[in-house]
Order: C-alpha cells, then sequence, then structure tokens
C-alpha cells in the first residue's frame, strides 16, 4: 500500500500517536504503511510434567502445575511504516514496525512500547547498506527461510524455541531480533550477500560486564534455491557475566512453483553456563514445508528436534544430560480469498523430555507435553 499524499501518510502515523501533528514530520514520495494481522481462538492443552529434574543444567525448579486454556490472542500481529528518499546512488531511509494489542491488560500495550522493528538505513548501491536501531540480527535474517503460512511469528508453530534455543535455559535464543545494534549488509552481487551485526543492548554497571551480541554471515541464492551460514555470539548473558553462547546454523531453501521447502542445521555451544558446568555443545534441526493444493487452499508442517547433547563439569566428574531436549510437530493449512486475506488452521505438539523445559514460564514443568489447536484469520496489507 504506497501513499503518495503526505497528510495521509502524517495522520497515519498520528493515529498510533507517533507524531502530534501534521506538520511534525515529513516523508517523501517512497512511504509505505504495511501490517500483518493474524489473531486467533486458541486452545492449549497440557500432558504429564514433574516440577523437578535431575539434569546437571535444568532451569529452577517448578511447583505450579500448567493449566490448560482458551483465549483469543493477536498472537504477533503487527503494522509498519517504511519511507525512504533516494540521493543519487544513495538511498535514506527507515522502517518502524509495532505489535498490535487486543488485550487492555497488555503490557506492550502501546505501539511504541516495544517495537520490533525501528531502525534507520543509509545504503548505497555500489558500497551496501548500514542500518542502526533495532531489527533482526544477520543469524535471523539468514535462515528459517520457510515460516508457516506467513503466521508463525511468535505463534507455536514457530520452531525457533527448538530449533535455535535450548531446554535448560531462558536466554540462550539465537533467532532474535534485538536493539542497540549496529548492521552492515553487501550488495547482492552473483547471487552472493555477506553481513555483520553488533549489539551491546544493556549495561549491567561496573560489577558485572556489559552484554554483548555479535552476527555475521553469507547467503546466496538464484530465486529458486538458497543456502545460508551464519554464526550469531553472546557474551555476559548471566549474571556471572564470563559466559559465551556460540549459535551456528546452515540453512537451505527452496521454492519452485507450488512448493517451498526450508531446513536448518545448528549447532550450540555454551561456555561456563553455570557455576558448575564448563561447557555445553548440542545439535538441533527443524525442516518446514508448503505446498499449495490450488490457488486458494495451502497446507504446510514442520517438525523441529533438539538433541540432549553432552556438558563438562567444572571439578571433571560425569555430566549428566540425559532427558534434555525435545522436539516438536506442526501441521497448517490455509484457504486464501485473495493473496491478502485468508483463514488459517493449526496444530502443534511440543514435547520435551523428562529434564527438559522449552517454556520460560515460572509455571512450565519439566517434560511432558503441550498440544495447541487455532483458528484465525489473516489480513495482509
Amino acid at each position: 500500500m504506497k501513499l503518495k499524499h503526505h497528510a495521509l501518510a502524517i495522520a497515519s502515523l498520528a493515529a498510533l500517536g507517533i507524531v502530534t501533528t501534521a506538520h511534525a514530520a515529513k516523508v517523501g514520495a517512497d512511504f509505505e504503511v504495511y501490517g500483518n494481522l493474524y489473531p486467533q481462538y486458541q486452545s492449549s492443552s497440557y500432558d504429564g510434567g514433574t516440577s523437578t529434574a535431575t539434569s546437571a543444567l535444568p532451569k529452577a525448579s517448578k511447583s505450579t502445575a500448567l493449566v490448560d486454556k482458551t483465549q483469543v490472542t493477536p498472537v504477533n500481529s503487527y503494522i509498519g511504516f517504511k519511507a525512504s528518499r533516494k540521493f543519487g546512488e544513495v538511498r535514506a531511509g527507515f522502517d518502524l514496525q509495532g505489535n498490535i494489542s487486543i488485550d487492555e491488560n497488555a503490557k506492550d500495550a502501546g505501539f511504541t512500547t516495544k517495537p520490533r522493528d525501528a531502525f534507520a538505513f543509509v545504503q548505497h548501491e555500489k558500497l551496501g547498506t548500514v542500518s542502526m536501531g533495532q531489527m533482526d540480527t544477520i543469524y535471523k535474517k539468514y535462515g528459517d527461510r520457510v515460516r508457516m503460512l506467513g503466521v508463525s511469528s511468535s505463534n507455536f508453530v514457530s520452531t525457533s524455541t527448538v530449533a535455535s534455543d535450548v531446554s535448560w535455559k531462558s536466554t540462550a535464543n539465537f533467532n532474535t531480533r534485538i536493539g542497540q545494534q549496529l548492521a552492515y549488509e553487501t550488495p547482492r552481487l552473483n547471487g552472493f550477500q555477506a553481513g555483520f551485526s553488533e549489539a551491546k543492548p544493556w549495561n549491567a554497571g561496573a560489577a558485572v560486564p556489559s552484554k554483548k551480541l555479535s552476527s555475521v554471515g553469507a547467503n546466496w541464492t538464484n530465486g529458486t534455491y538458497y543456502v545460508g551460514l551464519a554464526q550469531e555470539t553472546h557474551k555476559a548473558y548471566l549474571a556471572a557475566g564470563n559466559d559465551k553462547d556460540t549459535g551456528n546454523r546452515l540453512s537451505l531453501g527452496y521454492n519452485a512453483g507450488k512448493v517451498r521447502i526450508g531446513m536448518d542445521f545448528s549447532n550450540l555451544s555454551y561456555d561456563n553456563p553455570s557455576a558448575t558446568v564448563s561447557n555445553y555443545k548440542t545439535t538441533t534441526w527443524q525442516v518446514t514445508g508448503e505446498y499449495s493444493l490450488t490457488e486458494q487452499w495451502v497446507v504446510a508442517a514442520n517438525y523441529a528436534k533438539g538433541n540432549k547433547g553432552s556438558c563438562t563439569l567444572v571439578s571433571n566428574a560425569s555430566c549428566l544430560t540425559d532427558g534434555l531436549g525435545g522436539n516438536m510437530v506442526s501441521l497448517g493449512a490455509r484457504y486464501n480469498y485473495d493473496k491478502d486475506i485468508g483463514i488459517f488452521m493449526l496444530y502443534g505438539k511440543k514435547k520435551a523430555n523428562a529434564n527438559a523445559s522449552y517454556n520460560s514460564s515460572a509455571a512450565t514443568m519439566f517434560g511432558g507435553s503441550l498440544t495447541d489447536l487455532a483458528v484465525g484469520v489473516q489480513f495482509k496489507f
């Protein structure tokens, strides 16, 4: 949706509280309003699980069982605004994107309270693009090539909690969007592109070193096939300040005609994750596929698995990882009234092994399974 009239563009921003008057900002002709709304009616049920674990690397003990529930949720519905202006070989612009809440009690109800993307960029046709602000890391941007039916972001069908995370540490996800980030990407040449990003998003003060994230990657595509390699490193993500987490990922994609397939293979490593464990390593993988049965009907499925991994104790004693890891499977279908409007149905089941927990909630039990069902409507613009 391209808006050519400045008054309408400013009115859209003012309606969300981003500007206060029609004279508060000026934009060029290249201004776009876009969004993806996919509210859904969701039912969640839990089976099994315990409040304690015997692994050397569990989260804190749990004491509250999860309760089955139904809800209407916006999931990660958002609206965004893009603008840019061209000056010879240089283009400068911004992208501002925020979640839309349907819950008056939501802690992030305001559009600008916790934006998804909020960055400015300068792009040179031959030298590449520099961006600053909140955005996807290079690791996230270059992987996970098929996101189920366009409604997987922060939804229960997203594979990131299994394929890009571990089952015992809530700050370990590598498939992230993060603020205070500086990123550079080369122009695409003969199908190849490379990028680097770095962030120091939190300053914990003198007592604990500041957290730091860096991400680097490269990819190639010819429109049908895709290959991407990326690495992301986290430093001082725990209170001790001497920990280092590293994720390496190979991503593959295929998109031709009615078929879309994406695969990711990851190696995750954690140095000094606790006072007693000096290192933990594991591997994960995921595959997602979509198939267009007709112009109206699209079906999709995915599977992700996290292995139990291995660890080393500071004392050099044996380190138990039995019962870590887990898997998930999801199925989905969407009926398209046109390319932008449709209804969708989703099923997902996530199974954590006996000493694992894939949910950061304090109420999440170790082990057991979570089953979700949902039906929703999607409107893209």
